[in-house]
């Protein structure tokens, strides 16, 4: 069972991997592409509520995306759940396991789409392991 999280702590945490990811020079994503990505997930995230918006984020796949959300998900500690309810199925190459000691964390992650579910509401997203942040367990 995955516990509610208060919006405001979530704003807190995304703020805080953030400020990591830009202080840590682990990611290899400028803040110009961080922006774009983060639009992109934007348009992908509202086809799921609007399915006349569904063509144009299919159309997305192949683009960099940039998600914020809650793991883990059943299955891969990587997989991140949006506040929307969507899962962002992590695909990490070279794999790394986060192994953070905790029942969950809040986390980011910036790469390529690879593949949208709409029926399963699934997003899968390719990264390397400096583009997934976690950030305070929860």
């Amino acid at each position: 069972m995955i516990a509610k999280i208060p919006p405001a702590c979530l704003i807190l945490c995304c703020s805080t991997l953030l400020a990591l990811g830009q202080d840590s020079g682990k990611t290899t994503v400028a803040a110009s592409d961080r922006r774009e990505a983060a639009a992109n997930a934007r348009k992908i995230l509202v086809a799921f509520q609007n399915p006349s918006q569904q063509p144009a984020a299919l159309k997305l796949i192949g683009a960099d995306a940039f998600f914020k959300g809650t793991g883990p998900v059943s299955g891969n500690d990587l997989d991140l759940t949006t506040k929307e309810g969507i899962t962002i199925h992590v695909e990490m190459k070279p794999r790394r396991d986060p192994d953070l000691g905790a029942v969950g964390w809040a986390a980011t992650v910036h790469g390529k789409i690879e593949a949208i579910d709409f029926k399963r509401r699934v997003i899968t997203i390719a990264c390397v392991p400096g583009d997934w942040a976690a950030g305070d367990a929860l």
